[in-house]
């Protein structure tokens, strides 16, 4: 397993680990078009993170293979190789935006479409950036890239590309 993606694993857990408790099991994904309203405690439920591309928005990204699905600090997450480095998206049906964890990275506020986000950059030279974003009012999707030359703003640009992708199929 290369550095980038020891690390996509390693450091993807301190962000969706949060302060709260792990998430208990909750409905197994199906697809990524379900539709519930925002408000609404599972608007993430069914939605699979592996299911976040289409295929030209995959083949756009250079995506090898299909994404590895784990469960992480109870986030349903997806892990992709990139030619860039390492993607990985994650659901947090049970966790806010407030509530993930930003220890160890530089935060900044930002807006994803309309909804309230965060752009997380690592230490310098640690090659690790992700866009987090709300969902609803107790969940949250995060957009994390490790870049394999070890450089934030190569890190930086690639969250920032697929972020919008991910949002874009995800409930209002």
């Amino acid at each position: 397993m290369s550095t980038a993606a020891v690390v996509a694993f390693a450091v993807v857990p301190l962000v969706l680990g949060g302060c709260g408790s792990g998430m208990g099991s909750g409905p197994s994904p199906s697809s990524g078009t379900a539709s519930p309203e925002s408000g609404s405690a599972n608007a993430l439920a069914g939605m699979d993170p592996c299911r976040s591309f289409t295929a030209d928005e995959a083949a756009q990204l250079g995506t090898e293979g299909p994404g590895r699905a784990k469960e992480l600090a109870g986030s349903r997450t997806c892990r992709w190789q990139v030619p860039a480095g390492t993607l990985t998206v994650g659901f947090d049906d049970k966790r806010a935006l407030s509530g993930l964890n930003f220890a160890d990275f530089h935060v900044t506020d930002t807006d994803l479409a309309g909804r309230t986000a965060k752009l997380a950059e690592g230490d310098p030279g640690a090659g690790s950036c992700q866009v987090a974003f709300e969902v609803a009012d107790s969940s949250s999707a995060t957009v994390h890239a490790v870049a394999s030359d070890m450089n934030n703003e190569t890190a930086c640009q690639l969250a920032q590309q697929v972020a919008p992708m991910v949002e874009a199929k995800l409930p209002r």
